[in-house]
């Protein structure tokens, strides 16, 4: 008896034979169904279709010619502007200490602002569009003055070269002078070309859009992009033209650094008057509380105090003068002691005035004491008498 309850393995099944038709065009050699390529049957294949493969080459090359010479390139020009940021102010930074200018994303904030990019467009001419290429050079020395009339304008000279007309885009005529005239000042226009510049039967049309317009476009163009730590600011702008947007470039990063530099120009300005002010008060209030404070000393000098005097108060004139003064007083008392003992010593002595006044001592009394009625003589005239104290 057998455990086995596997299923027994089938017999092996030959597989069919294929087709009579597969079996047909292997036996013909059709290339499918044989091992590899066959070159000869792509050798025939070219040479049979060689015109159509030239043709189609030739169109293609063409096509690739035309479309470089059609296709502009695009160029791109590239800035980067470091920014000085400051610290954050930390336990050791003073108060008066300068911080930060600007936060760091005010700063893509302020090149992108029309502060800076209206000076760009005027300074660039941003704001002309000529609508060719070769009516650059009678172009290049348009300006425009703070008020002008936007629009689409054509200048034509005259097939003589001895007038010029200019008209807006519908024909409408707007002035009319002769070469080496100031053209458009009606419209706000300062554009004089020069001599040679305008040739006879030459149309020139460019268009004017506002400084405000054509900010904005150049805002848009603009790529920038800040770091995280707000330490370097990069600006791309792309064009067709690689001398008109590198010089681009170069203008809104000159505008942008003087702008900033204006900017923090002027905040140390206001920040300089405002501790000048503090200062101002400072000083005046340390004066008021000396005065305060040696009016205090001389009020309470006297006074008994539980510490000494300070070297520096025994610098103080005005207290060396007045310790000058007690020690004067204390010597004029102390000499009018003596003088009150002397005077009091002299009458408990006996001392006696003669009839004219002339003090004598005792020794004096004693040698005239026999003479009844001696008269009293003066040693010294009554005009030099030195009283005897």
């Amino acid at each position: 008896m057998t455990t086995n309850n596997l299923p027994a393995p089938l017999a092996s099944v030959p597989a069919p034979e294929r087709a009579a038709e597969t079996q047909a065009f292997r036996r013909a050699g059709f290339p499918e169904y044989e091992s590899g390529l066959d070159w000869r049957r792509a050798l025939s294949a070219v040479l049979r279709f060689k015109w159509v493969i030239l043709l189609v080459t030739v169109l293609g090359t063409a096509a690739g010619v035309a479309a470089t010479r059609v296709v502009r390139p695009i160029y791109s020009a590239q800035a980067t502007v470091w920014i000085d940021a400051a610290e954050r102010r930390g336990p050791d930074r003073g108060p008066i200490r300068q911080s930060q200018l600007l936060d760091p994303q005010a700063w893509v904030d302020l090149l992108k602002s029309y502060v800076v990019l209206d000076q760009v467009i005027r300074d660039e001419r941003l704001f002309l569009e000529p609508q060719s290429p070769a009516d650059a050079a009678a172009l290049a020395a348009l300006r425009v003055t703070d008020q002008y009339r936007p629009g689409a304008y054509r200048l034509t000279v005259d097939e003589a070269g001895r007038a010029w007309t200019l008209t807006t885009s519908d024909g409408l005529e707007l002035e009319r002078g002769a070469p080496g005239d100031s053209i458009g000042t009606r419209v706000g226009l300062m554009w004089a070309p020069a001599q040679g510049t305008l040739t006879p039967g030459q149309r020139v049309d460019f268009t004017l859009a506002t400084l405000r317009d054509a900010a904005r476009r150049l805002m848009e163009s603009l790529d920038v992009q800040l770091d995280l730590n707000g330490n370097f600011l990069r600006l791309e702008l792309r064009g067709s033209s690689a001398v008109t947007i590198t010089e681009v470039v170069n203008a809104v990063v000159e505008r942008y650094v003087s702008v900033a530099a204006q900017l923090k120009r002027e905040r140390l300005t206001e920040l300089t008057r405002i501790l000048d002010e503090q200062l101002s008060y400072a000083r005046q209030t340390l004066r008021d509380a000396e005065a305060a404070l040696e009016s205090f000393r001389v009020r309470t000098i006297t006074l008994p105090s539980d510490r000494g005097a300070s070297a520096d108060a025994a610098r103080d004139p005005v207290f060396t003068s007045f310790f000058d003064a007690q020690i004067e007083r204390e010597q004029a008392r102390r000499d009018r002691e003596v003088l009150e003992q002397l005077l009091a010593q002299a009458r408990d002595s006996g001392i006696s005035r003669c009839p004219g006044g002339h003090r004598f001592g005792p020794a004096q009394r004693g040698a005239l004491a026999g003479a009844e009625g001696a008269q009293c003589e003066a040693r010294r005239p009554p005009d030099a008498e030195v009283p005897l104290l």
